[in-house]
């Protein structure tokens, strides 16, 4: 697996009880090492850990992402909380984000 960090320039990254957020775009069974997979990490309001088999910048830099994949990052940590998500600013931004899940 191959690892960066990619940064919000606007907004900001939230946290969840399950804040270890492990993904596939296909939604069907598969494993880590599946090509396609990726585990993400909030780390602080602004810096997220991205692990995956392929990544969306260079390995080992830092990527800042725009509102709009923010927003995607932040859909499937509350997609996948169990009970609790943490904001450092509140909730307005993420409110319609929460009625979709």
């Amino acid at each position: 697996m191959k690892w960066c960090l990619i940064g919000a320039s606007t907004g900001e990254f939230v946290t969840a009880d399950n804040p270890l957020s492990v993904y596939h775009p296909s939604k069907r069974s598969w494993g880590i090492a599946t090509l396609g997979a990726h585990i993400h990490l909030a780390i602080s309001p602004k810096y997220m850990l991205f692990i995956g088999t392929e990544l969306p910048v260079a390995e080992n830099k830092t990527y800042l992402m725009p509102a709009e994949g923010i927003d995607g990052f932040n859909s499937v940590i509350i997609w996948q909380a169990e009970r609790y998500i943490l904001s450092s600013s509140g909730f307005e931004r993420i409110e319609p984000l929460i009625a979709e899940c």
